[in-house]
């Protein structure tokens, strides 16, 4: 980690609205989602296309169906949703399953102003996911959903 580096929260991460992309040409906001990925390592971004009921209801459903899942594998019951007969990490994940890979070596050829600003070790991922292998899909995989 830098030495000069400060705690970002997520409400440090500027949230960048695509509408006067979208609607006038305004370029502006292609340089803020580079500075965002430079400083943050993500951008978060306001797309006028998306009606935020909606996006709210998708994340309360998110909300509920990974607490539905992860409820009995804290209780070490076996987890369904998880399905690597398929392929690795195929279905549910839960956390801290996979880490980053190491980059110190290329890190000390960076120069200073180019020097990452989260930890150089890598820590185990502390986020559910839910992934499917790209490709043809087996006769009882049951995602065929209306």
């Amino acid at each position: 980690m830098n030495t000069n580096e400060q705690k970002v929260t997520i409400e440090d991460i500027p949230i960048i609205d695509l509408d006067p992309y979208m609607n006038q040409g305004d370029q502006s906001s292609c340089q803020k989602v580079a500075d965002s990925f430079h400083k943050y390592g993500i951008c978060i971004i306001k797309d006028p296309r998306v009606n935020m009921q909606d996006n709210a209801e998708y994340i309360d459903l998110m909300e509920k169906y990974f607490d539905s899942v992860s409820g009995p594998y804290y209780a070490d019951k076996t987890l369904k949703e998880a399905k690597p007969e398929y392929h690795y990490l195929v279905g549910a994940t839960p956390e801290n399953q996979e880490k980053a890979r190491k980059h110190e070596k290329k890190i000390s050829t960076l120069s200073k102003e180019n020097l990452p600003m989260s930890p150089v070790d890598p820590v185990y991922d502390a986020k559910w996911r839910y992934s499917w292998k790209i490709g043809e899909r087996p006769a009882d995989a049951m995602d065929n959903f209306p």
